[in-house]
């Protein structure tokens, strides 16, 4: 998955579809606002969201310039700053598309399928680190 992220920074460029994608996001459990996620832009074949404060990205392998028909999809997070919430990885850093090195980082998986294929509508199991997918939290594009 390093490498997928790392070929990310050869070449990207701006996403047709990127201004027009953006997601507020809820703790799956308890459906709770946490943050607003932009899509930023392509790099390689990762779509690149960002939070809205830019504090944290996103890089989603294989959704690059698809915009319909979403099914699911592995990646990454970043990071920008250490938190007591995002302590650094003791599996080294990854890096992001303009080649940042980046101590706090974890695998996600993002779903479009689990709610009907909606183009709006998914579910996102994120891990810190190398730990198991859906271990550090699960987040929705909608209020459950």
């Amino acid at each position: 998955m390093f490498a997928a992220l790392v070929s990310a920074a050869a070449g990207f460029g701006s996403s047709t579809s990127a201004a027009d994608e953006v997601y507020n996001v809820y703790t799956h459990e308890h459906g709770i606002l946490v943050d607003e996620y932009i899509y930023e832009l392509d790099a390689s074949t990762n779509a690149v969201w960002k939070s809205k404060d830019g504090s944290i990205r996103l890089y989603i392998d294989g959704l690059a310039g698809v915009y319909q028909n979403r099914t699911i999809y592995d990646g990454l997070w970043v990071a920008y700053e250490d938190t007591p919430l995002h302590p650094p990885c003791p599996d080294g850093p990854a890096m992001d598309h303009l080649g940042n090195a980046l101590a706090t980082w974890g695998r996600l998986r993002i779903d479009w399928t689990q709610y009907g294929n909606d183009d709006q509508t998914w579910v996102m199991f994120l891990s810190r680190c190398n730990e198991p997918m859906g271990s550090f939290k699960t987040l929705t594009s909608f209020s459950p």
